[in-house]
């Protein structure tokens, strides 16, 4: 098999597999970092040292950050962000920790909520996910002093729910339209598509 990424053709010894349990394809922000699995739990191999450096111990690794090596790992359905020395940044406490530069969206209990750089508190996990956290597809983008979060409904017929957060104040703002992302403005679409708000790079109407 070869890593994403490079040309170097990995061999691991008998019993080790590719990839996290139950996905057959895989991508990696590393070219030496790499989630392997026993088919009972899932641990993580260095390429360059070949060998296995995180136990298997997990349901699931993602490495999110190639800079600070940062994982996801996932433990009894609850997600934690630790670093290859295991340290905790972020406590199993989540179903859903998604990493961003600058900040982390993060949920739990059908709600959710974004920590800074820092991993400390903007916004607790109140945002609602009416349809549930696996029957949602969650965008967000940072924008300014703001940061939105686009949720869209894939339970069936689309529906749009817009979130923008400003961090300075710590205020939410909720739109239930399609949030859409232009290099010059910003525009929000309504749900029978007649009427149409633009914004600018500042998020101001």
């Amino acid at each position: 098999m070869i890593l994403i990424g490079t040309s170097e053709e990995i061999k691991l010894d008998k019993g080790i597999y590719f990839g996290n349990l139950n996905i057959d394809t895989f991508n990696t922000y590393s070219d030496r970092y790499l989630p392997v699995n026993n088919q009972e739990k899932v641990g993580l191999y260095d390429i360059q040292e070949k060998k296995l450096i995180i136990d298997y111990n997990y349901e699931n690794i993602e490495l999110v950050n190639a800079t600070d090596n940062l994982l996801v790992v996932k433990r009894n359905s609850k997600e934690a962000l630790i670093n290859l020395k295991l340290k905790k940044l972020i406590d199993y406490k989540y179903n859903y920790i998604d990493y961003n530069d600058g900040y982390v969206i993060v949920g739990k209990d059908n709600k959710i909520g974004i920590l800074n750089n820092e991993y400390k508190t903007i916004i607790d996990t109140s945002i609602p996910c009416t349809y549930g956290m696996f029957n949602i597809i969650i965008d967000s983008y940072k924008i300014g002093d703001n940061i939105v979060v686009s949720i869209t409904d894939i339970n069936g017929e689309e529906k749009y729910n817009t979130y923008i957060v400003n961090v300075k104040d710590n205020t939410v703002n909720n739109i239930k339209e399609e949030f859409i992302i232009q290099e010059e403005f910003s525009y929000t679409v309504s749900e029978d598509n007649k009427k149409y708000t633009i914004y600018d790079n500042n998020l101001v109407k």
